[in-house]
C-alpha cells in the first residue's frame, strides 16, 4: 500500500509505505479549472521552499517509475506540464500572465453580480434555470420535489448529526496544535430535556450506539441541539499514536456512522443514523 499524506492518519496507519508529500504551500502544482458561472483557470505556485524533507507529487511518481523500469513514461518536468496544459490558453504567454494575474477567465463570460446576457446556457436540459427538472421527469423522478419529512427516529433513539468547524480541514488539522486549542476534545451534544430523561449530567462520560458500533466520549448540555437529536464533532477519536493531541480523545464518528445515501443523487446521506445514548 502507498499513500502520500501531509499528516500521519489513522488511514496511513495501514500503510506499508508513506511518501513525505510537500504540502500545497510548498510545491508547483498542474494548473486548475475551477467551473462556475464564470469558469477559470488558476495557476498553483509554491510561496515557501519545503520546511521539511518532502517531495512534491511529480519526484515521488518519477522515482518510482524508475525503480520500475517505466522513467519514459514520466519524461518531464511540472513546468513542461503546466506549459502543454496552458499551451491552448489564447494569451502570447500563458506561464507569464497566470503568474501575474493568478487566474484566467474568459473574455465573454458573465462576472458574478452582473446581469446575464440572452444568449447565456445553463448546464440543464433547457439552458436555463429550472425549477421543473425534465431530466428528473425522463428518470421517472419527481420532475417538481415536494418536501418530504425525514424519517423520526425509533424510540428511544436520537438522530446523529455529524459536522466541522471552519478552522478544521475535514480530519487533516485536529492534531494541529494551534487549531487544536480552539477545540481540544469532541462531545455529544445533548438538548437538555434529552440529557435529563437519561440522567446524564454535563461532561459526564456516556456511549452512543448505532447498528453498526458504538463511541464513548463526553456529555455537552445545551439547548443548541433539538431534544430528538444529537451532534457530535468530526476529526477525533484517532487510533494512529503519532497523532498525539487526537489518539484517543474524544470519538470517532465513523465508527457509528451507517450507510446511506439519496436515491436521486447518490450523494451520501450522513444525517441518517440513529443512535442510543446511555450513561457510560
Amino acid at each position: 500500500m502507498l499513500l502520500q499524506f501531509l499528516a500521519l492518519s489513522d488511514t496511513a496507519w495501514y500503510a506499508d509505505v508513506i511518501f513525505p508529500e510537500s504540502t500545497y504551500l510548498e510545491r508547483q502544482d498542474p494548473a486548475e479549472v475551477m467551473s462556475g458561472i464564470c469558469p477559470v483557470v488558476v495557476y498553483r505556485q509554491p510561496v515557501i521552499k519545503p520546511l521539511h524533507d518532502t517531495k512534491p507529487t511529480l519526484d515521488i511518481v518519477q522515482g518510482l517509475a524508475k525503480r520500475l523500469n517505466l522513467s519514459q513514461y514520466f519524461d518531464f518536468t511540472i513546468e513542461q506540464w503546466v506549459n502543454a496544459q496552458l499551451k491552448e490558453l489564447p494569451l502570447e504567454t500563458p506561464v507569464d500572465y497566470l503568474k501575474k494575474h493568478g487566474i484566467y477567465a474568459p473574455p465573454g463570460f458573465p462576472k458574478y453580480g452582473t446581469t446575464l446576457n440572452a444568449e447565456h446556457r445553463f448546464v440543464t436540459k433547457s439552458g436555463k434555470i429550472e425549477l421543473f427538472s425534465e431530466r428528473l421527469q425522463e428518470l421517472g423522478y419527481d420532475p417538481l420535489p415536494i418536501y418530504q419529512s425525514p424519517t423520526p427516529p425509533p424510540a428511544g433513539m436520537l438522530r446523529l448529526i455529524l459536522g466541522r468547524k471552519a478552522y478544521f480541514t475535514h480530519a487533516n488539522s485536529t492534531n494541529n496544535p494551534w487549531l487544536n486549542a480552539f477545540d481540544s476534545e469532541n462531545r455529544l451534544w445533548l438538548n437538555p430535556v434529552t440529557a435529563d430523561s437519561l440522567g446524564v449530567a454535563d461532561g459526564q462520560l456516556v456511549e452512543a450506539t448505532s447498528t453498526v458500533g458504538s463511541v464513548r466520549l463526553k456529555a455537552k448540555i445545551t439547548q443548541e441541539i433539538r431534544p430528538d437529536c444529537t451532534f457530535m464533532l468530526h476529526g477525533f477519536g484517532k487510533r494512529a499514536k503519532w497523532q498525539r493531541l487526537t489518539a484517543g480523545v474524544g470519538a470517532c464518528d465513523a465508527q457509528i456512522l451507517e450507510t446511506a445515501w439519496d436515491k436521486v443523487s447518490g450523494n451520501a446521506a450522513l444525517h441518517e443514523t440513529f443512535v442510543k445514548v446511555r450513561r457510560a
